[in-house]
């Protein structure tokens, strides 16, 4: 209970320190983007036999400073599977974060971004718990009009999901962390 007025307090304090920079009209406050692309699993999941496959999800964005922004968002993610489709693996979740822009003279803006996810996951029939985890990316928004974007990117994307039937654990599914990179393109649309 501690940490979570903690949290609420650093929470506030964050809110009332950012948000009148964007409130004052210095930044375009509003923003949305739609992505897709491929995902290439690493690691112990590369190695269990998951293969690539497609990535879509989508973010709402806020400038909370000039070079700034907190995102929210969700995503889609599957992988192929090389034992057949009934083994595929997907991971859908929602997304929360920083993304610090690095601007350039010109009309392509680097970026990182980082922050926690909440996904579950799902081997063929089988759902697991939402778990959190963490997500890393680089990316090049490339202006083409004042209000929209072309941003392709490179994310890296952990989490170790925990499947359970009832309570029944399924140990054979737990423990293998879901690491995989994802390689897209999105659309970036400037209100």
């Amino acid at each position: 209970m501690r940490s979570i007025r903690r949290l609420v307090a650093f929470s506030a304090m964050a809110a009332f320190i950012v948000v009148p920079t964007a409130a004052s009209g210095q930044v375009e406050a509003l923003s949305f983007e739609g992505r897709f692309g491929t995902t290439l699993p690493v690691g112990e999941l590369r190695d269990a036999g998951a293969e690539g496959g497609l990535s879509v999800g989508g973010d709402v964005l806020y400038s909370v400073r000039p070079n700034l922004t907190l995102y929210g968002g969700y995503g889609w993610e599957g992988l192929s599977s090389e034992s057949g489709p009934g083994n595929d693996v997907s991971g859908s979740g929602f997304d929360l974060g920083l993304k610090v822009l690095l601007p350039r003279p010109g009309t392509a803006t680097p970026w990182a971004r980082g922050g926690l996810l909440m996904y579950e996951t799902r081997v063929g029939d089988i759902d697991s718990n939402r778990t959190l985890g963490f997500e890393g990316a680089v990316g090049i928004d490339l202006e083409l009009t004042d209000q929209f974007s072309l941003v392709p990117s490179a994310v890296f994307r952990q989490y170790t999901p925990e499947f359970q039937v009832g309570d029944i654990e399924i140990p054979a599914l737990n423990g293998m962390d879901m690491n995989y990179f994802m390689l897209g393109l999105a659309a970036h649309l400037h209100l």
